[in-house]
């Protein structure tokens, strides 16, 4: 039986990187099977109310934290995969980051609605030193794939530009993993929705860091 740690692990440390319009990593089929049906599953389910009403950074979404909507045993399971220094060392050294020390995860289940968007941001944080993000597309089918994140030329972002700096948007399909060490030019984002989601739109988002 094949360990899902170690599984996640290889598929990272080995999935090439996309270079346009900057470096970013694109793993297909990236969660284990038995795992990809759970987290589906509870996002087909739960009804924790979302905790982030007060959150001007995602307007029309709806973000809870894991261990709120899961039982011990499955948050345990869940840390195991996505938490362990082993799996957070693999991304560092993906980059080329060399750090022993503590390495941090934020990590939430977002449920995105009608009116979701995200101007381009780049994803650095004032609270960190290096950061590496990571989204895992968790829709139960491809009916949203045109509602993916979009990416942004190389370069500063320019509001006065008004999306002239657009380069592509990835399409949003089930069990994409979109991961990208963030540095100032790494601006991506989200287009407004003006359909009904279903309560599709979902997805796994974690941030790992070296706080300042």
């Amino acid at each position: 039986m094949k360990d899902p740690l170690n599984e996640l692990t290889v598929k990272y440390i080995n999935a090439p990187v996309t270079t346009e319009p900057w470096n970013y990593i694109l793993i297909d089929n990236f969660l284990p099977e038995d795992y990809l049906k759970f987290i589906l599953n509870k996002f087909a389910t739960d009804t924790t109310p979302p905790d982030n009403f007060d959150d001007f950074h995602y307007p029309y979404a709806q973000v809870t934290s894991p261990e709120e909507v899961m039982t011990h045993d499955e948050w345990m399971g869940t840390s195991r995969l996505f938490k362990n220094d082993t799996f957070k060392k693999t991304l560092f050294k993906r980059w080329g980051i060399e750090y022993d020390g503590k390495i941090e995860c934020k990590f939430a289940m977002h449920r995105d609605q009608k009116g979701f968007y995200q101007d381009p941001h780049n994803d650095i944080k004032e609270y960190a030193k290096e950061v590496i993000t990571m989204q895992v597309y968790c829709p139960p089918d491809e009916s949203l794939k045109h509602l993916g994140t979009s990416l942004y030329n190389s370069g500063v972002y320019r509001p006065d530009l008004n999306g002239t700096e657009y380069h592509s948007t990835i399409d949003f399909i089930p069990n994409r993993c979109v991961s990208f060490k963030c540095e100032p030019y790494t601006w991506h984002g989200v287009f407004p929705f003006k359909e009904d989601t279903n309560n599709k739109r979902n997805s796994l988002r974690l941030l790992y860091y070296v706080p300042v």
